[in-house]
């Protein structure tokens, strides 16, 4: 069974009608012009934009991580919270109250992995590229057995570039993650060579 099943799907401001699967460990590009909707499509996924027809088939029982564009991402975390505790985020799920061990032991190799430093710091104090690895590192540290990525090297240097594209890969080959991003750098395209690219219009 597909991780993800998008049929004839139309939503409000896109302007196609989407019909897509999505496998385990395959990496599928959304691509478009500015004002085309694809964060629109990613939201509509997430159940956070209107269908307007058509129909979304996720399996209940996945784990699901979600980063989003970079200029949503500190109005996300405008409490008190250390980078530490954000990347620990990814660990929650359901009815669980307490971080275990191992759960520890992902958010710190996740940080160490994204060369994430001053962990008791609050996200407020850093630039732009650092809170985006530090969002990355709450992803990937939770294991996902699905990722949606909006834009996900905005604002990384080439080094925070290098790897995530490294992270990206590993979870394709040793977790067989299935991955839906929202790109507009035809260079992605050439290094992480997608199974399948949406281009909406």
């Amino acid at each position: 069974m597909s991780l993800l099943s998008v049929k004839n799907l139309s939503l409000e401001y896109i302007n196609n009608i989407i019909s897509f699967e999505l496998e385990r460990g395959e990496l599928i590009f959304i691509t478009g012009a500015n004002g085309s909707g694809k964060s629109t499509l990613l939201r509509g996924i997430l159940g956070l934009a209107k269908i307007l027809s058509g129909e979304i088939i996720i399996n209940k029982d996945l784990k699901l991580a979600y980063v989003p564009q970079a200029e949503a991402e500190r109005t996300e975390f405008n409490f008190p919270a250390s980078i530490r505790e954000i990347v620990l985020m990814g660990r929650q799920r359901p009815y669980k109250l307490f971080y275990n061990f191992q759960d520890k032991q992902a958010a710190s190799y996740a940080m160490a992995r994204f060369k994430i430093n001053n962990i008791n710091n609050n996200l407020s104090k850093l630039s732009g590229g650092q809170v985006r690895r530090v969002l990355l590192a709450r992803a990937f540290c939770s294991e996902p057995d699905l990722l949606l990525l909006d834009e996900p090297c905005a604002g990384l240097d080439a080094q925070g570039r290098e790897i995530f594209y490294d992270y990206l890969n590993d979870l394709r080959l040793n977790l067989k993650t299935g991955i839906l991003m929202v790109t507009h750098d035809e260079q992605q395209d050439l290094i992480l060579k997608p199974d399948k690219v949406i281009k909406l219009c």
